[in-house]
């Protein structure tokens, strides 16, 4: 953790030396190398998008014979 911290710390010195222009490029590139890792918050799956789509048959969490023994 303290060396993502130190990375992002260096990150922003570097980041505000830049002129404007520069710091749009930077915002376009990270946001490029964001969306093709995966890691873009707006393209992670919602809270119950998954509902639906698939479902528990009735009896899953009854014990099982193999079991009986021990209960």
């Amino acid at each position: 953790m303290k060396q993502a911290q130190a990375t992002d710390q260096q990150f922003f010195q570097l980041y505000k030396r830049l002129p404007v222009e520069k710091k749009k490029e930077v915002v376009a590139y990270v946001e490029k190398i964001s969306a093709a890792s995966g890691t873009d918050p707006e393209k992670r799956p919602k809270f119950g998008s998954a509902k639906g789509l698939f479902t528990i048959k009735p009896g899953f969490d009854d014990a099982l014979e193999d079991f009986k023994e021990y209960m």
